[in-house]
């Protein structure tokens, strides 16, 4: 889960408004389309901005924690996994609800993660904060909150960023060993507005990537040397990271998404032409688009939909992935065109089977939150 979703975002806005009694109206697909567009046009103009070139590899030092602290490779069989209802969560201003219960925040919840042990949250006073059960430990703080403040995780690793006029600041904890691991600085473009975007695209299974003047950067943090590679430089203007996983970058680009290595050029995923956001599963089997139902595809293009059960017609989005199979649902309550609430559905695929995880969630007003590293608001 990498990008604020415009259909989450889209979905928040329009029931917020019709909690306020306002008329609610299907969501305009090609109105996403074009917000997905200005938004990846703003970003480029921000932190994110990469441009297509040819791939080069450039090993170069990572600034890490010095002795036992730099990780030394994944940990054997036998580390905890995630839990199957760890995504079955929700936060409303200063409470998240989690499947342990409901914990208070020193301030309301601006953007949260899933991760193997517990959650990692970021509050609208900047404070990152891990939280197990009841017990919530601050990771760091001064963290900025704009619009495109991240959190990124593979479940172990949780990696967010900071900036301070031309230099970004990565950091990376480790919540299996439970401290910090690496820190980076690395340079911002001079045309970016460093308040545009924090420059981390995601983690697949221990490898962090992430953006930066040069273009896309990765370093494998289960490596002792941790040593950075450069993808690939500068990505074409109305192109966006959304995702990466087994080794595959999900891309929104202006044909729709498109899913391959990161630097060649793939072709877009049949029926997801109006998408600018999307979620791949963790073997890069399935594509889940955003749109005004739920959807999901292989990359090939065929469509394996989950079925909803009967009363969720009104909307319902993917928002991130249980494990290979299972997707996360978000699914507003009801008929009506005047929906309040929504439940926390899991998904099988290919089998197309649902069963409601959380009966009710909401209301979405301002503060309403999902698992997915970005704000909702």
């Amino acid at each position: 889960m990498n990008q604020t979703p415009d259909t989450l975002q889209s979905l928040s806005t329009g029931l917020r408004a019709t909690a306020e009694g306002g008329e609610f109206r299907s969501i305009d697909l090609d109105a996403v389309h074009r917000l997905g567009d200005r938004r990846r046009r703003h970003r480029r103009a921000g932190v994110a901005a990469l441009a297509v070139a040819a791939v080069a590899a450039v090993s170069i030092g990572v600034p890490a924690l010095s002795g036992s602290d730099a990780p030394r490779g994944v940990d054997p069989a036998g580390a905890p996994g995630v839990a199957p209802d760890r995504l079955a969560a929700w936060a409303m201003d200063r409470d998240l609800h989690t499947p342990d219960g409901v914990v208070r925040m020193a301030s309301p919840v601006h953007a949260f993660v899933a991760t193997d042990t517990g959650y990692v949250v970021l509050d609208d006073a900047g404070t990152v904060s891990q939280v197990r059960g009841d017990d919530v430990t601050t990771l760091a703080d001064a963290v900025p909150t704009d619009s495109s403040a991240r959190l990124v995780t593979d479940g172990r690793y949780v990696a967010w960023s900071t900036h301070d006029e031309d230099q970004l600041f990565l950091t990376i904890n480790d919540q299996l060993r439970d401290r910090t691991v690496v820190q980076i600085a690395a340079d911002l473009d001079p045309r970016f507005d460093p308040a545009e975007g924090g420059g981390v695209l995601g983690l697949d299974a221990g490898r962090l990537y992430y953006a930066e003047a040069r273009g896309v950067v990765t370093v494998d943090l289960t490596d002792p040397e941790q040593a950075e590679t450069l993808l690939v430089g500068p990505l074409p203007e109305d192109t966006d990271v959304l995702d990466v996983r087994a080794g595959q970058t999900l891309l929104a680009e202006r044909d729709g998404l498109s899913l391959g290595p990161l630097g060649d050029h793939n072709p877009p995923v049949p029926g997801t032409q109006f998408a600018s956001y999307g979620t791949l599963s963790p073997t890069a089997a399935y594509v889940a688009p955003d749109g005004e139902t739920l959807s999901v595809r292989r990359p090939d293009g065929t469509d394996v939909t989950p079925t909803l059960p009967s009363g969720y017609e009104s909307f319902a989005t993917a928002y991130g992935w249980v494990d290979a199979d299972t997707v996360a649902v978000l699914a507003a309550v009801g008929n009506s065109d005047r929906p309040t609430s929504g439940s926390l559905l899991t998904c099988e695929v290919p089998s197309g089977d649902c069963t409601v995880v959380v009966p009710e969630v909401g209301p979405f007003e301002d503060g309403f939150q999902l698992p997915v590293g970005t704000t909702l608001d």
